[in-house]
């Protein structure tokens, strides 16, 4: 709990008033207490604004736990198929008690193309998916980012410049415990 308190107050300090919690590089301990890190991050003064999820029923109480309302999710199952029924699976879970899973494209992943996006989001219908814009995944998988962001703003958490000047008293972002990988997240 240490590390997580230390790297939220680091963020703080900077001038976030925002952070995003990478559930799979948790401590088994932090896993086990997520309420605790909820707690931790408001007692930095700190929203978590989102929270890295994986497939599991599990992971609805997770995001909850953190105090927050979104799941971001990159899908790296054996195909595309079983990403969609395990992302099915978990949007109705999450949908349940107020959760969004927000689709995160990233390289090597079930999600590499609008096409995929687009089979994923209609299957889970009715439950609502959103899309995660981080755009150096998206830069790396040759997405044309404008073209992007303008298909996809309805369903997106993304760092467009719309949302910076808006908030640009602000700055908002996700970290890992160990502050290794910045990512931007941000509800439009």
């Amino acid at each position: 709990m240490k590390d997580l308190e230390k790297a939220l107050a680091s963020i703080k300090a900077l001038g976030y008033s925002d952070a995003g919690i990478e559930y799979p590089m948790l401590s088994a301990s932090l896993k086990e207490h997520v309420k605790e890190g909820g707690a931790a991050a408001k007692k930095a003064g700190l929203t978590v604004a989102a929270v890295a999820i994986d497939t599991t029923p599990a992971m609805a109480k997770v995001v909850k736990g953190f105090g927050s309302s979104v799941g971001w999710l990159c899908l790296f199952e054996k195909d595309i198929d079983v990403a969609i029924e395990k992302t099915k699976k978990l949007s109705a879970v999450c949908a349940k008690v107020g959760v969004d899973v927000s689709l995160h494209p990233h390289v090597r992943s079930n999600i590499q193309s609008t096409d995929d996006l687009d089979r994923i989001m209609k299957a889970c219908a009715p439950n609502r998916t959103s899309v995660c814009v981080d755009t150096a995944h998206l830069t790396a998988l040759d997405v044309d980012i404008p073209k992007f962001i303008s298909a996809t703003r309805n369903q997106s958490h993304s760092s467009t410049s719309r949302t910076s000047a808006r908030r640009s008293h602000r700055r908002r972002s996700t970290t890992t415990s160990t502050l290794s990988t910045w990512v931007t997240v941000l509800r439009t």
